[in-house]
């Protein structure tokens, strides 16, 4: 389990320089590691192939030795079997002992002629059926009148399967030259000679009875250089086996005889192949030929350590290679990846330093690659969020002027209370009912100021505000201003910032009615758009010139922080500081919106969203 946690995001705390470099190592050390062994096995799969095709043409030339061989011995035994002392010797089978003793003397020559000429015979053997037997080597040579009991070879199936035969040859790898003494004669603790053995039966000429029988023996050790190559390794076993896969010819003469254990691998129709074997534990490559029509069947067995011993220096060479190639992928890959994540650890080390509180970092170096685009967003972040900042801190510093400001202009209200309402009984007192009525209507708006302190109020509170405040102002300047408020009752609940109205109606009844002796008509309408409360104040004024409404207007949608009032017409004050208000309560979708025509008048529209909670200070 901890092992597990260990390579999970949150338990593998390693660079990711490190990572990377981890994984690129083992990416490229997996495919080197991959094309050095399909390298390997398949040089290993061509010194198979070509040893094989090297043994099949030695094979080729092995077949034509042992096909010459064979062919020669077959002469020498057709040769025997119609030489006239031979003849002679065979067709005489009843003269006299001294005469039969001399015949075997001339036959016995005859045959010392064909082991001095053919040194590779090891000695040739005549048998006629009444158990008369010649044997002539180089070292020794007998004569017997019978011996069909003293020479195992007359009980042998050998000599039944010969004579059966009639004409032609039987070629024998499994005799030795036991079969071919005599009982009292062979030394039970001499090794014996293991032979290659060619039959023969010989005819009197003239006769179709069979005489005779012949047997031409070669020594193994010498029929084995025959067929074995020079240029095998030494640890190579090859060896000739028969029909039955009884192995008639080896270097090890202990396994002549005995059946080889890969004879029933070979595909009896298959002229030559190859095959791989393992025998206990141990690999081997066997690659098989037949011989001609002979029967016989060459097989040579490689170890696989011969191909690995052969391939010792291409496998020293493949991980020399490997490790040159790991060292130049550990060097390659630390500059590539270092030159990769340098953007990336410039991103980080800007990263702490915001964490430590300096704002305003940039990246200088922004590759045209993603981690590019990742430094210049951070870039513009950073920078977005030091602005950002900085606005709230001009924000906080407008509201704690105007939270000043208003402190400044606050009067105790009590005191305010007491002396309005000491004039308006003097008035009342003295009869003076306009003075009455004024001094009760500017109560009405000190009582909105005072005893509500909540940052918001209903549309209709708002309303009542004005009217007062236009009440006053028409018995200031004589009535000439007609006021027209159309409030829709589903509206009259909703919120709004108070006294921005205020202002506005202001700057209508002083700047709008001035030049016309205060005579005019003002008009305020409610009305919704989608989720936004829309307030229009109009007026028949002398409206703005065309220049300074392009100037007002411009301040209006000016970012508030970023404007100031110094430039701005007279009477602008009161709107600027309500729009500004509205942004900073709302929003820079929201505001106030002006149009004007020089002489015709004013409209001033303010947007506010629909509200219908209050929001306290």
């Amino acid at each position: 389990m901890r092992t597990f946690k260990f390579f999970t995001d949150r338990g593998f705390n390693v660079k990711l320089k490190t990572q990377l470099i981890a994984s690129f190592l083992t990416m490229s050390l997996l495919v080197v590691a991959v094309i050095a062994i399909l390298v390997y096995n398949s040089v290993l799969t061509i010194l198979r192939n070509q040893s094989n095709e090297m043994v099949t043409r030695q094979f080729y030339q092995s077949e034509h030795n042992i096909l010459e061989f064979r062919d020669q011995i077959e002469k020498i035994a057709g040769v025997l079997a119609i030489n006239k002392d031979i003849q002679s010797f065979i067709d005489r089978q009843n003269a006299p002992d001294a005469v039969r003793v001399n015949e075997v003397r001339v036959v016995l020559k005859s045959l010392d002629t064909f082991l001095n000429t053919y040194p590779y015979i090891d000695s040739i053997s005549l048998f006629r059926p009444d158990g008369e037997a010649i044997y002539d080597s180089l070292s020794a040579s007998w004569y017997r009148e019978d011996a069909r009991e003293e020479i195992p070879f007359y009980s042998s199936a050998l000599y039944e399967q010969i004579t059966q035969q009639g004409h032609g040859f039987l070629w024998e790898g499994q005799s030795n030259s036991k079969l071919f003494q005599l009982t009292d004669q062979a030394d039970i603790y001499e090794e014996p000679v293991q032979y290659i053995t060619v039959f023969r039966n010989v005819y009197v000429l003239g006769r179709i009875s069979q005489s005779a029988v012949i047997a031409v023996n070669i020594r193994q050790s010498n029929f084995e250089s025959i067929f074995k190559s020079k240029g095998n390794s030494s640890n190579s076993v090859q060896y000739l086996i028969d029909t039955d896969g009884i192995r008639i010819s080896q270097s090890a003469s202990g396994a002549i005889g005995t059946r080889a254990e890969l004879a029933d691998h070979i595909a009896p129709n298959q002229t030559s192949g190859s095959f791989a074997t393992s025998t206990n534990g141990d690999s081997k490559q066997v690659t098989y030929y037949n011989i001609g029509n002979t029967g016989w069947t060459l097989i040579n067995e490689t170890p696989e350590g011969e191909f690995i011993r052969n391939t010792l220096a291409l496998r020293k060479l493949i991980l020399v290679a490997v490790a040159i190639g790991a060292i130049c992928a550990l060097f390659l890959s630390n500059y590539w990846i270092y030159r990769i994540t340098r953007p990336f650890n410039h991103l980080v080390n800007a990263m702490r330093e915001m964490e430590k509180g300096n704002l305003g970092v940039i990246i200088n170096e922004t590759p045209s690659t993603e981690l590019g685009i990742i430094g210049r967003r951070f870039n513009k972040m950073s920078l977005s969020i030091e602005e950002l900042i900085q606005k709230n801190k001009t924000i906080e510093e407008d509201k704690r002027r105007l939270e000043i400001e208003a402190l400044q202009a606050q009067i105790n209200p009590h005191f305010l209370y007491n002396a309005l309402n000491t004039i308006k009984w003097v008035a009342m007192v003295r009869k003076e009912l306009s003075i009455v009525d004024s001094i009760t209507t500017l109560g009405n708006m000190l009582r909105s100021i005072y005893k509500d302190r909540t940052l918001t109020v209903p549309l209709q509170v708002e309303v009542e505000y004005i009217e007062n405040y236009l009440k006053i102002m028409n018995i200031r300047f004589g009535e000439g201003v007609r006021v027209d408020i159309h409030i829709p009752d589903h509206l009259k609940d909703c919120h709004l910032i108070r006294f921005i109205m205020q202002p506005i109606v202001e700057n209508a009844f002083i700047h709008g009615m001035s030049l016309r002796s205060y005579r005019g008509k003002i008009g305020i309408i409610a009305s919704q758009e989608d989720n936004n409360l829309m307030i229009t104040i109009s007026d028949n004024g002398v409206g703005i010139h065309a220049q300074s409404l392009e100037k007002l207007q411009n301040h209006l949608n000016a970012i508030p922080s970023h404007s100031s009032d110094a430039s701005l017409p007279e009477g602008s004050i009161g709107l600027s500081n309500v729009n500004r208000r509205i942004k900073m309560q709302y929003g820079h979708d929201y505001g106030l919106f002006l149009e004007s025509e020089e002489g015709s008048g004013t409209t001033v529209r303010i947007r506010v969203p629909m509200i219908r909670t209050a929001e306290s200070v």
